[in-house]
């Protein structure tokens, strides 16, 4: 069984990793799609 504190850091370690790969796939989408409104207009 993991500690407390070694379970801690897994889970902030995981957040971020999320956080990570959110961002690198959201990030381009939302441009992209900012883009896509700023044309219609």
């Amino acid at each position: 069984m993991l500690s407390q504190t070694g379970l801690t850091i897994f889970y902030a370690i995981a957040y971020g990793w999320f956080c990570l790969g959110f961002i690198l796939i959201a990030g381009p989408a939302i441009k992209e799609l900012a883009s896509m409104i700023g044309k219609k207009k």
